[in-house]
């Protein structure tokens, strides 16, 4: 059973209790320059050109032994740092529903766990967070 599977067979309740954290072979890169544009002119076999300024976020991973590269909005890129910490779910809902309607942060948060779990970014560490239930830490 792959991760996405496990994570669409979780109930709601143990979904948010479910501790997640980053592959070790990730990085969060934050630029003064627009590099991801540079990256995909080379890609397409274009000349550079000139870097635009402007800062950019850019999540670096490697999935078996492919390397792979993309540009972050702010929201993902700030999430993606509390996943890189070890958190849980409910704790990336709350983070998310800071400023906005709780129902669209948990479906925005349901839409990176599945972009990051199809991305091969997740390894979730434990099924439960202890401490939020009353166990041992």
């Amino acid at each position: 059973m792959t991760d996405a599977d496990e994570l669409r067979l979780l109930a709601p309740e143990a979904f948010a209790c479910r501790t997640l954290a980053l592959v070790p072979c990730h990085a969060l890169i934050r630029n003064d320059f627009a590099i991801t544009r540079l990256w995909s002119r080379l890609d397409q076999g274009r000349s550079t050109g000139t870097v635009a300024p402007g800062p950019e976020t850019v999540l670096v991973w490697r999935s078996d032994v492919s390397v792979h590269h993309r540009r972050l909005g702010p929201r993902e890129a700030q999430l993606l740092r509390l996943v890189a910490g070890g958190t849980t779910v409910e704790r990336l809902c709350d983070q998310a529903a800071t400023g906005t309607e709780v129902t669209a942060a948990a479906h925005e948060v349901f839409r990176f766990v599945q972009r990051w779990t199809a991305d091969g970014l997740l390894s979730a560490v434990d099924h439960t967070d202890r401490r939020s239930h009353g166990g041992d830490p």
